[in-house]
């Protein structure tokens, strides 16, 4: 199969860039059954990116569907800082993102679930970033363990469509429902963390 992550320093540009992609990308995923996409916001030791996992089960390079994740500077007012994409077994790609999200790393696991909108993932953007830098403000860049991220992977019409086949969405959502984003926000369980999230 091919795949990879695709990673941007964090710029306003980026952030529009990146959350409109994704909003059509959920929209017209049916129209590629063997693709799977997520996106992620993070912060660790100081800065802030953007991370997408882009994946064809078919090992197409950079099938259609992905066009507008493509490193065009002009869109994304900057160019990847790396890119990781290649033909490779699927182990391959569990062990990268195994070893870029190591067991434990994060460990308090919140989710959502909405309609794909890109105004309100450009919000949600904006309140994370406000969040993790009050936290910084209030000693956590003292905490090399410190690494939240705000996730979001599309739950499509197709996803929900084979669901049904197989008993459906544990939540009861729909095909009709859909496109819907999945949101997870991951954060480390460190002693400084708890006490500045729970005061």
């Amino acid at each position: 199969m091919w795949g990879g992550l695709h990673v941007w320093p964090l710029l306003p540009s980026v952030t529009s860039a990146v959350t409109g992609a994704f909003t059509r990308f959920a929209s017209d995923a049916p129209s590629d059954p063997h693709v799977s996409l997520f996106a992620g916001l993070g912060y660790m030791s100081g800065h802030f990116a953007w991370a997408v996992g882009q994946y064809d089960a078919l090992g197409r390079e950079e099938p259609p569907i992905f066009a507008e994740f493509k490193d065009d500077s002009e869109l994304y007012g900057t160019t990847k800082i790396f890119s990781t994409a290649r033909v490779a077994a699927l182990s391959d790609f569990a062990d990268e993102l195994d070893k870029s999200e190591p067991a434990g790393m994060r460990s308090r696991f919140t989710t959502a679930t909405f309609r794909a909108d890109e105004e309100l993932l450009k919000f949600m953007a904006d309140v994370f970033l406000e969040e993790v830098n009050a936290a910084i403000e209030s000693g956590l860049s003292d905490d090399e363990h410190f690494a939240p991220m705000l996730g979001i992977q599309p739950l499509t019409r197709n996803m929900l469509k084979e669901q049904a086949k197989r008993g459906g969405n544990v939540m009861g959502i729909d095909e009709d429902d859909a496109p819907l984003v999945g949101q997870y926000g991951l954060l480390p369980v460190t002693e400084m963390a708890l006490i500045s999230f729970v005061t």
